[in-house]
């Protein structure tokens, strides 16, 4: 059975609405029981373990939010969890944790080792080990990299899927379009992934993180990612048709990973992510993506868009 359940495949509680099936619902609640046998067609249920699991052994109950209403994380609910045996005990909230960023204790901190190289300079579909908890909804490619000297950049560009609009749920599948939801996001190749978080002088932080309503796309359905340092980003940003991505303020000369995610490619989109099966091989990725995929370049920043694009070669329109 599969481990995997969607936003849109939960059945909401007696009484609610899930408005990621029905048009227009207010948000309601939900139940899903992890049990050790489950049966084929059961609605809202996951198998606690595969049968062959050995006893203590560790696992992840991952809840994955992308992109929330407002982009407030603070107003996402976490869901409640309870171990019902004989009786039932409420685990408590892990009230305090924070993730892993690139703050200033994070960069006082020893580093640890990095997870090896990938792409060798192009993206490539990751290995399973690499610590993403792949599911059956998301796809990845990735590259590593190091910051570019002087005043070089690293220029992506790709053709940009068709995705969801609007921030709020809506039935899903959605016909006429590619997949729910994509991004691209710079980390520092460390044990933890850490994602680039640049503080900036107004008291925001500019995290390397940039999803598909906050990539600029031509007038051919093309986007171009431009990754610089924070001091480049004003020229990158005057830029037509460009979106800047940051390279790590704190740690301008650490090795970073930079991740392109697919995630519920409608089963027509040929192209997606999910659909490459060759690992660590760009040229694989690129024959199953054709156009959708991430040509990759470093340019002197003084010739992007022109000399720089020429660098990459023309895209196809397939």
């Amino acid at each position: 059975m599969d481990s995997t359940l969607t936003d849109y495949e939960i059945l909401p509680d007696a009484g609610t609405a899930n408005p990621w099936r029905t048009a227009g619902a207010a948000p309601g609640t939900f139940t899903v029981d992890l049990v050790s046998s489950p049966v084929a067609g059961q609605a809202n249920v996951l198998p606690l373990a595969p049968l062959d699991t050995p006893d203590g052994a560790l696992g992840r109950l991952v809840l994955r939010v992308y992109l929330p209403a407002g982009g407030d994380w603070g107003t996402v609910p976490l869901p409640s969890v309870t171990i019902v045996d004989s009786s039932s005990e409420p685990l408590p909230d892990c009230s305090g944790v924070r993730l892993a960023a690139d703050s200033p204790a994070d960069i006082a901190a020893a580093d640890p080792a990095p997870v090896g190289l990938l792409g060798d300079g192009e993206f490539v579909r990751p290995p399973a080990d690499l610590g993403l908890l792949p599911n059956t909804d998301t796809g990845y490619l990735a590259v590593t990299m190091t910051p570019p000297t002087g005043d070089q950049v690293l220029v992506i560009r790709g053709r940009g899927p068709t995705s969801a609009d609007g921030e709020h749920p809506a039935p899903w599948p959605r016909r006429g379009v590619d997949l729910r939801y994509w991004s691209l996001c710079n980390n520092l190749n460390n044990a933890q992934r850490s994602l680039v978080a640049n503080p900036l002088a107004d008291g925001t932080v500019d995290y390397g993180c940039r999803n598909d309503d906050e990539t600029t796309l031509d007038r051919n359905g093309f986007y171009t990612y431009v990754v610089g340092t924070e001091t480049q980003r004003p020229r990158i940003e005057a830029l037509p048709d460009v979106t800047f991505v940051p390279w790590s303020a704190g740690r301008p000369n650490a090795q970073h990973i930079l991740f392109l995610r697919d995630m519920l490619a409608n089963s027509r989109f040929a192209e997606a992510i999910q659909n490459v099966t060759a690992i660590n091989d760009a040229d694989g990725a690129r024959a199953v993506m054709r156009s959708y995929y991430p040509e990759t370049a470093i340019c002197d920043l003084s010739a992007v868009p022109c000399g720089c694009y020429q660098e990459i070669g023309p895209l196809s329109s397939k």
